[in-house]
């Protein structure tokens, strides 16, 4: 009976390529695999040689899935400028991964939806406090600019010089 290695050996790669594909598909049993196999021709394939190989082939998916999301990530970080952005561009990462994985759930597959809709509502959840946070602070800076032009008038009119008026901006500012 061929062993997962042999299986990679006994395909052709286009076989190779049509079987990947085809074991691609949500819920692809490892029967349908053999079947397809079978169908192609291949004879003396044992089920456990299937198994083995399906469980590799999903795992190394699982794999490239995780490692895309961790360069996307990555990618984010590097190009944006601050914890804003880098929180930014992970939540809309894992909301497209999100969306990928209740695409491709079996309709009867109740839990997984389930916990699909717990994580949505958790990156919901936080993208609004991120927006809360960044309001927040949008509001203490407009606030802190407000002093510091008053600031800086007042010491203005009163005659001061400019390093006075600078000194009286950086103190309404908390420098």
């Amino acid at each position: 009976m061929a062993q997962h290695s042999s299986i990679l050996k006994l395909l052709t790669a286009e076989d190779l390529a049509e079987l990947e594909a085809f074991a691609s598909a949500p819920a692809r049993t490892i029967d349908a695999c053999l079947e397809w196999i079978t169908a192609k021709g291949y004879v003396g394939v044992s089920w456990s040689a299937v198994q083995r190989w399906k469980q590799k082939f999903d795992q190394l998916r699982r794999n490239d899935a995780a490692s895309e999301l961790a360069m996307s990530v990555l990618d984010a970080a590097t190009r944006g400028k601050t914890a804003i952005d880098l929180a930014d561009a992970s939540l809309l990462t894992i909301g497209r991964v999100i969306f990928e994985a209740a695409s491709s759930v079996e309709v009867d597959d109740v839990d997984a939806i389930r916990k699909l809709a717990t994580a949505n509502r958790n990156l919901v959840a936080t993208k609004a406090g991120v927006e809360m946070v960044r309001e927040e602070m949008r509001k203490l800076a407009e606030e802190s600019q407000r002093r510091a032009v008053a600031a800086a008038e007042k010491t203005a009119n009163a005659g001061g010089s400019g390093a006075q008026v600078v000194a009286a901006i950086k103190s309404a500012m908390g420098f």
